[in-house]
């Protein structure tokens, strides 16, 4: 992993390209970002990403796809799953992923 600068003074890893969902996941839950949430958001959000990364899709645990992989389908597919859960349940997941790949553009 390369390194950035976050703010002024912290150095933060980014992935490298052939990274994996979980490893984008592993890098924002070290984030400034992520500390920045209340304690209850942190462990929601926690919560919510390890069902993302759990979630298969065409036979793999979405948190097994590499980055340049990841298609649209495969975050549709994962979505009609978390739907199963309830729709606030699908938006939340589809929101915790959202911010964790913010990390993964920011920094690439």
């Amino acid at each position: 992993m390369l390194g950035v600068l976050e703010g002024e003074e912290e150095m933060v890893k980014i992935p490298k390209r052939n990274a994996t969902v979980n490893e984008v996941v592993s890098l924002y839950l070290t984030s400034r970002a992520y500390s920045d949430l209340t304690p209850k958001s942190q462990k929601d959000y926690a919560y919510h990403l390890e069902r993302v990364c759990a979630t298969k899709v065409e036979g793999r645990a979405l948190g097994d796809y590499m980055v340049r992989n990841l298609r649209s389908r495969h975050t549709n597919q994962a979505y009609q799953i978390w739907l199963a859960s309830g729709v606030y349940t699908a938006h939340y997941r589809k929101a915790v992923l959202s911010a964790a790949w913010k990390i993964r553009t920011v920094c690439s």
